[in-house]
């Protein structure tokens, strides 16, 4: 359901559904019963715990909110939850309204561990579901969006966090769970008893205290929310700064984005952390009042994106393993936009680490750039500089701080061209595809009949080694650049061989490699629709398109695809329409009119069902075809 649900929904039609289906036990919004816990709060909370408490209310129900069977003398059967009880009388209450029942009549109680609510709620069909959440969302989803951190909680609150997990004192006793206002964020604080782990600690403190035993570094899945500032409830360490003029950095946050960009934000010891065992002031993190019982305290702060309104598909949280252990309880993304309130739609197309890009569309992409600082010289910036760029070889960065996003073995092509055809190397790799499946394994089935030579990796930053021994390169990843491959691919064009830019291949995808639109690729694209089925024109007479249907439907990402008047020129042969967020008609399949090497533009091929369509494939085949003629 997941798929359907992080669509934009629709919340007027989610109100209608949430009144007959959820109103009934539930207060929310102003109205329904209260049956069932209220839901005021929740609609800041993700399309994935908020589709998880629907359709599976026993993974996390509230122990007062259980169902008791209940039996009289008599033969009487009642079932509900207890609202209240005394000596004398348990009042229930369950959709037959409030009951009272005889202590002194009562056969037997039983609690069922279940939730009152009932299973089943799938059948509402995953545009239903959608709907609802955006309603919820639309309420009071409001500017924020609590993140699950579910998966990445490291220990709980009902053991010791610290020196020892017996210690029981070395911990935080909430006041109030579940979502928390502080100052006006919304945070979702778990409660012990909800999960086995509810708090995260990394690694850190002296070698033999519990809190050393701890992982160092926890990734945060976002979903794609489209935000342009953090909130952090935590800011505490143990054995952290207590005025002693420590301010050693203790947990590095780095944002990835749905678009492959990469921002990191140092936090230090004595600015935006402090000790958790008292209330300890410092400058970057404000005291959390009233959230914890004793001496313990827990502090918040906030953290602007200099890369500005993103996507951000994961946050990943790493301690420098130092002598503190910092912790954090929740997270809580501000939105970009105040008008999104339902789930933002995750771009599927992400481009390879932009250092100081600001955005994927068009709208973000004219927006003036904020001046960015580099991460190893400031607390809050994006990893690395924007690069110098010039016409002909590429001027980017050295490459001394570079990390790849992949490595391994390479396929090694045979040292001259077979006679039966070209040696075809693909090239994938980044995020938001399943490129080892449909660019790697199904593209290698494609073609294997009508190359002499056909293998895929996803080493892009390894293949200048090879590139010698390859006639035709398909290039399709979106994942970060060294300038050394930047050069190779530059030299490997203007040696006469033959590219095709295909599907993320075509984006605007590198800030530090304008060269590659500009160059090779003629133009690209900063946005599109939503995956779906449209129809692709072909225009043009050309053994690229030979043998393609001139009309043709398939289901796609519909790229804007833009030709640059300042780029190497190219010729469309095929086109498609869009009536989308940006309507128009755009380049689908296009030649780059280089003047050495052989370059087809090919923007479709997202999954299998493009994949599988027989006019994609001899798209595919005749683009490797003529690319790889002399």
């Amino acid at each position: 359901l997941i798929p359907i649900a992080e669509q934009k929904g629709d919340a007027a039609k989610g109100k209608a559904l949430f009144t007959t289906a959820c109103a009934i036990c539930h207060e929310y919004d102003g109205a329904g019963a209260k049956i069932g816990p209220a839901l005021t709060g929740m609609g800041s909370h993700g399309v994935g715990e908020l589709l998880g408490a629907i359709v599976d209310p026993n993974a996390e129900a509230e122990p007062s909110f259980l169902a008791w069977n209940v039996e009289t003398k008599d033969g009487q059967l009642y079932n509900g939850v207890i609202e209240s009880e005394n000596p004398t009388t348990i009042t229930m209450k369950s959709l037959a309204g409030v009951q009272q029942v005889k202590v002194a009549d009562l056969k037997s109680r039983v609690n069922t561990g279940r939730s009152l609510m009932p299973e089943g709620f799938e059948g509402l069909g995953g545009e239903g579901l959608r709907d609802i959440i955006a309603y919820m969302q639309s309420v009071d989803g409001g500017r924020f969006r609590t993140l699950d951190l579910r998966e990445v909680f490291t220990a709980s609150t009902a053991s010791g966090l610290y020196a020892s997990a017996d210690a029981k004192g070395d911990t935080f006793v909430f006041t109030k769970t579940g979502t928390v206002k502080i100052g006006d964020v919304p945070f979702n604080i778990v409660a012990a008893g909800k999960a086995p782990r509810n708090i995260i600690v990394l690694k850190g403190g002296p070698p033999q205290s519990y809190s050393k035993t701890l992982p160092q570094r926890v990734e945060v899945k976002a979903g794609g929310v489209k935000a342009d500032r953090l909130h952090f409830l935590g800011g505490v360490t143990g054995w952290g700064f207590r005025n002693n003029g420590d301010t050693s950095a203790v947990l590095t946050i780095t944002i990835h984005t749905t678009q492959g960009q990469r921002e990191q934000i140092i936090c230090k010891n004595g600015v935006e952390f402090a000790d958790y065992n008292g209330r300890v002031e410092v400058p970057g993190s404000k005291f959390a009042e009233g959230l914890v019982k004793g001496r313990q305290q827990l502090r918040w702060f906030s953290k602007p994106l200099a890369l500005g309104a993103v996507e951000i598909e994961r946050i990943t949280l790493e301690s420098s393993d130092s002598g503190a252990a910092p912790t954090l309880v929740a997270i809580t993304a501000e939105l970009a936009d105040a008008n999104d309130a339902g789930r933002m739609g995750v771009s599927p197309v992400a481009v390879g680490i932009q250092p100081g890009a600001v955005g994927v569309d068009d709208a973000s992409a004219s927006s003036p750039a904020r001046p960015l600082k580099d991460a190893r010289n400031s607390t809050s910036g994006v990893a690395g500089k924007m690069p110098a760029t010039t016409g002909g070889t590429p001027t980017l960065p050295e490459d001394a701080s570079f990390v790849p996003q992949f490595t391994g073995p390479l396929p090694q092509p045979p040292a001259t061209r077979p006679e039966k055809g070209p040696r075809v190397l693909l090239v994938g790799g980044g995020s938001a595809h399943d490129f080892v499946k449909f660019f790697g394994e199904s593209d290698k089935a494609i073609l294997a009949p009508h190359a002499g030579w056909v293998d895929f990796t996803q080493n892009l930053n390894g293949i200048a080694a090879i590139l010698d021994r390859i006639d035709v390169l398909v290039l399709s990843a979106n994942q970060p650049i060294s300038s050394t491959t930047a050069k190779a691919l530059i030299d490997f064009a203007n040696s006469g061989k033959g590219i095709v830019a295909y599907h993320p291949g075509t984006w605007h995808a590198w800030k530090n490699f304008p060269e590659w639109n500009a160059q090779v690729v003629g133009g690209g694209a900063r946005g599109h629709d939503k995956l779906g089925e449209f129809e692709v024109t072909v225009i043009a007479d050309h053994p690229v398109t030979a043998g393609v249907t001139k009309n043709f439907r398939i289901t796609d990402e519909l790229y804007y695809f833009k030709p640059d008047p300042a780029a190497t020129p190219i010729e469309v042969l095929a086109t498609a329409t869009s009536t989308g967020k940006q309507p128009g008609t755009y380049p689908q399949v296009f030649i780059v009119k280089h003047p050495k090497a052989r370059i087809v533009g090919l923007t479709l091929g997202h999954d299998a069902r493009a994949h599988d369509l027989p006019e994609f494939q001899t798209l595919l085949r005749n683009a490797v075809s003529w690319a790889a003629e002399k």
